[in-house]
């Protein structure tokens, strides 16, 4: 090799070195940041979801841990449930090898905490293919991973949230590469980062990734791509179509068998109104948190009375904020890509209004995810990403503009911040002055569509009553906005302070790189200030801590559920029991399956079809003979909470206190003769009818063939030799035949053997598994082997392999051909 080309070579590796620091500073945030609780025993967060999910990693460690393989099956919460929403990521997604090899809380806390460093990098990367100065790739970065939304859903606990949304700026890098060079290579690494992303939580986190990507292909291709240029729509079309498939393919671990999930899901049915689905909509005065995020109070404080904290929250900074608008004004219409962003953010957050705005209705009616999962507010991620990008554009203009344009541009920026100030702090006067005039209007607005329609449900004095509520929630806004409240004028404060640094930057003729540290520096310090309070390391075992009432059960050595009502969930719960390995009929499980819903219901006297978001949902009826039926044997009470109902006896008090009800249900026993009903609600009502025994009948829903089913005599004697969430093992002996009814969750996928001989599984009094078993004795046998999750399996490891095998063979032939033919010219898109 020449000297000249080993100095080409030389300096090619000084520019990826170079590089490299501001993602390496980046990462150096994010670690400083989470310096607390990074190998520490305690959890990063001690959020109400924080708690749901570490029950959830714990169980999946400890099984694998122990040898017992991967837990398909979880026995622990609502009486039995598939776990593909949590296995199939820790299976497939490669970020989670570390669970493997580290302790249970370290991992817990690494895999909230990992996604922060992807947020970092895929943004930074995306910056720097967009153009911007290393300033302003790194000030996208910052926003984007350390803004307001990420770190309130930190602190929830909602990490498949995070996880999934903090592709998006990577999905964004992928699909404009497939634009420009339309080749394999990009095409592959689209549909793994497609795959990715299709591992989290609900199809709704995908389905809004996507409609962002396809506004973004829209919007590029229509005035670029010319009939006479059907080549290379052609070849988009194939590239796109292509990543598209080996990314599905990738995720077919989780999506064929959260797709059977579904099918027995709550959801599913028609039964999931407009009203369900725009439930924890953005209120419109919820926008004002962009600048004032403490505005409505702060429920680590308590005294929140906004709208539901955790999914209205999206504070990127005030200076952040205040660069994204200064960009949007002086780049619309004549950079795309700010064009683009402008319009993309604010479809998300007029998207996130939900009921507030007609658009969301089209979008609940013509796109299917979004008629099946709630809160819409969840947009608004698109649009923290539209600002982080719009951030960095606006921090490369305060560089880069010349003095004239910046003082023109940022005092028109500034005269509309002080404006909209000005009206928030006047509004309370306006009200005060104009109270009896909104009375007036609406009560003319309440007459106007309520008399003469008789569809309207509620009587008018009932629209006054709700009128007046509305006003009082107007007025209670209102005396929060005064100077004298920290929420306003701490960020106004911030807001000054920001606008100086930019006009002595600008005045004292600050190099660019003095002037980028400045502005880097504040938006990093407002979002660390914003954030750090939301990090609340909990001592794991400060909240798992082995209480009286959780060795008075384990010490039971049967087979038995609880039923926590109401107090004691706050020492068990709802997924407390994958810990403690303690069955239990509550939990809390997007995965929850409809006829357990339906049988709860009918159990508490409802009507069967479920109808209100989850918080609706819970037991009560404790003294119901289908809480008997679910092996519910001991009752969980707060202390001092007396049941006096003839059936549940005092064992224990202490923490809470402990009843055992004398009639429950063991896990499996033997029933002679059976009953068909087809009817569901027919089938509920039977089983409480005073005058139906479960201990002599079985309710089937099919007539089993003829031969099936023994006489009034027959009796059996069941044991359970052998009890993981994968497997069951049981020795019974007949005398004569009959049903062995197990009072475990019906589910397909669950194959029953009777002496090594496969048989089929019934669906027994309307939710539990029931088996013919012959006269005599023997063994009977219950794995989990679900086709879909095996199937999905299957395909997924053939795509991990088409996707290992094609990257490595394009890049070796390109290796080839391009040897000695210079370098590569991507197509780029004009601006402009």
């Amino acid at each position: 090799m020449s000297l000249v080309g080993e100095e080409k070579n030389r300096s090619r590796l000084v520019l990826k070195l170079k590089s490299l620091v501001p993602l390496l500073f980046l990462f150096l945030l994010i670690g400083l940041f989470f310096r607390q609780v990074l190998f520490s025993t305690s959890l990063l967060i001690a959020g109400k979801d924080a708690l749901v999910n570490y029950p959830i990693v714990r169980f999946f460690i400890d099984e694998v841990a122990s040898g017992r393989g991967i837990p398909l099956w979880d026995p622990y919460v609502f009486a039995g449930l598939p776990d593909y929403q949590y296995v199939s990521s820790f299976v497939a997604y490669p970020v989670y090898l570390v669970i493997y090899f580290l302790p249970v809380v370290t991992a817990f806390n690494l895999m909230y905490i990992i996604p922060f460093f992807i947020a970092a990098a895929s943004m930074y990367l995306y910056g720097q293919k967009q153009g911007f100065s290393p300033w302003g790739s790194l000030t996208a970065a910052i926003v984007f991973t350390f803004n307001g939304y990420f770190l309130v859903r930190l602190w929830a606990g909602h990490l498949e949230v995070i996880n999934a949304f903090v592709y998006l700026p990577l999905l964004f890098l992928l699909l404009q590469r497939v634009l420009e060079r339309k080749d394999l290579v990009s095409t592959f690494l689209l549909g793994m980062s497609i795959g990715v992303v299709n591992l989290f939580g609900t199809p709704q986190y995908p389905a809004m990734m996507f409609l962002a990507l396809g506004g973004y292909l829209i919007y590029w291709l229509y005035p670029i791509l010319r009939p006479q240029e059907y080549r290379s729509a052609l070849k988009i079309t194939l590239c796109l179509a292509g990543a598209l498939v080996l990314g599905l393919g990738l995720a077919a671990i989780y999506i064929l068998p959260s797709y059977e999930s579904f099918l027995q899901n709550y959801r599913r049915g028609g039964n999931w109104t407009f009203a369900m689905a725009t439930y924890n909509s953005l209120n419109p005065r919820d926008l004002l948190t962009l600048f004032f995020p403490d505005l409505f109070g702060h429920e680590l404080t308590g005294d929140y009375w906004g709208s539901a904290f955790t999914e209205n929250i999206f504070y990127v900074g005030v200076l952040a904020s205040l660069l994204a608008l200064y960009a949007a004004v002086a780049r619309w219409g004549r950079d795309r890509s700010v064009t683009f962003l402008t319009l993309l953010g604010a479809a998300a957050i007029v998207l996130s209004l939900g009921r507030y705005t007609p658009v969301y209705g089209l979008v609940y009616q013509w796109l299917p995810p979004f008629n099946m999962v709630r809160s819409p507010p969840r947009f608004l991620i698109v649009a923290v990403f539209s600002l982080s990008l719009l951030a960095g554009a606006g921090c490369d203009l305060v560089l880069q503009d010349s003095r004239r344009h910046i003082w023109k541009r940022a005092r028109a920026l500034a005269i509309g911040y002080l404006a909209l100030v000005a009206a928030l702090l006047a509004s309370p006067m306006i009200f005060a002055g104009a109270r009896g005039w909104f009375v007036r209007l609406g009560q003319w607005v309440i007459g106007f569509f309520y008399l003469g329609r008789p569809t309207h449900l509620l009587s008018l004095e009932e629209y006054y009553t709700k009128l007046d509520s509305h006003l009082q929630e107007v007025s209670r806004f209102m005396g929060t906005v005064n100077l004298a409240n920290p929420a306003v004028h701490v960020p106004l404060g911030l807001a000054v302070l920001a606008f100086g640094i930019l006009y002595l930057g600008v005045r004292w003729h600050l190099a660019k790189g003095w002037l980028g540290v400045a502005v880097v520096a504040f938006v990093l310090l407002d979002l660390w200030a914003f954030g750090a309070r939301f990090l609340a390391p909990l001592p794991v075992t400060e909240h798992y801590r082995q209480w009286g009432f959780i060795e008075f059960l384990q010490q039971d050595e049967g087979f038995f559920r609880v039923f926590p009502v109401e107090g004691p969930q706050v020492l068990f719960e709802e997924n407390d029991g994958e810990v403690y390995k303690i069955g239990n009929i509550d939990g809390d499980n997007a995965y929850m399956l409809r006829r357990f819903v339906e049988y709860a219901n009918a159990a508490n006297q409802r009507p069967l079809v479920y109808r209100e978001p989850k918080s609706d949902y819970s037991w009560q009826a404790y003294g119901s003979r289908l809480v008997d039926l679910l092996n519910v044997k001991y009752l969980l009470r707060e202390k001092g909470e007396v049941v006096k109902d003839g059936k549940h006896r005092l064992v224990y008090q202490g923490e809470v206190d402990i009843y055992q009800n004398e009639d429950f249900f063991p896990r499996a026993f033997f029933v002679p003769r059976y009953e068909v009903i087809s009817d569901g609600e027919e089938i509920l009502q039977r089983l409480q009818a005073p005058d139906f025994d479960p201990r002599e009948v079985v309710i089937l829903e099919k007539t089993p063939p003829t031969g099936q089913g023994g006489g009034q005599s027959a009796t059996g004697e069941v044991a359970i030799t052998h009890y993981s969430p994968n497997r069951l093992e049981l020795r019974v002996n007949a005398q004569g035949n009959g049903f062995l009814v197990l009072s475990e969750v019906y589910y397909p996928g669950w194959k029953a053997y009777v002496d090594g001989r496969e048989t089929e599984i019934y669906r027994g009094d309307f939710l539990f598994r029931t088996i013919f078993v012959p006269g005599g004795d023997h063994k009977v046998e219950l794995t989990f082997q679900p086709v879909t999750f095996y199937l999905g399996a299957k395909i997924s490891i053939v795509s991990f392999l088409i996707f290992v095998g094609g990257l490595v063979f394009v890049l070796i032939r390109k290796r080839r051909l391009n040897k000695g033919q210079g370098s590569y010219t991507p197509l780029t898109f004009k601006r402009g």
